[in-house]
């Protein structure tokens, strides 16, 4: 072991072979598409602020914090931002993580109790007054269970096959 006066220091060579080879591979999106992005997410009920910007890797749009944007390319991060949605010809496929954390409390769907634990059992719910849009964000207590797409009279389930559950899932009556 050497001492601390006698160990090599790394030179600028090295630091700036280091830093070049970081690469990232997500784009930040055009003001158009970011704008036809967030109507769409409006549309079903999903709101950020403008602190957050829109990023895309192939067919993924992310959405990153502008306050990190300064370090992109200098420091590797292992994931950041939040997967928002994957685009399709239809239009797009928002994630159950970011409908969980940007779903607007102003216009839920609220499901009953038995409808939750339908939904959370991963079946679709059918609803005795079904909703006017054709995507909605479902809640239960005022908790967001997800977004469910409207087909005939039914609510057609998103929530993720590797989150379903079945059994008693709610203390109380059943």
């Amino acid at each position: 072991m050497l001492p601390a006066s006698r160990k090599p220091r790394r030179s600028k060579r090295y630091r700036r072979r280091v830093t070049k080879s970081v690469n990232f591979l997500l784009a930040p999106l055009k003001s158009r598409e970011a704008a036809a992005i967030t109507a769409a997410a409006a549309a079903v009920g999903l709101h950020w602020d403008d602190s957050h910007t829109l990023w895309q890797r192939d067919k993924e749009i992310w959405l990153f914090p502008q306050a990190l944007e300064s370090f992109i390319g200098q420091v590797r991060f292992s994931r950041i931002g939040i997967r928002l949605a994957e685009t399709h010809n239809k239009g797009f496929r928002w994630q159950h993580e970011a409908v969980i954390a940007l779903a607007a409390p102003d216009a839920p769907f609220e499901l009953t109790l038995d409808e939750a634990q339908e939904w959370y059992r991963g079946r679709d719910v059918y609803p005795e007054t079904p909703p006017r849009q054709d995507e909605v964000i479902v809640t239960f207590q005022g908790a967001t269970l997800g977004l469910a797409k409207k087909v005939g009279s039914r609510l057609k389930n998103s929530y993720p096959r590797e989150l379903v559950r079945d059994g008693k899932l709610f203390a109380g009556k059943a």
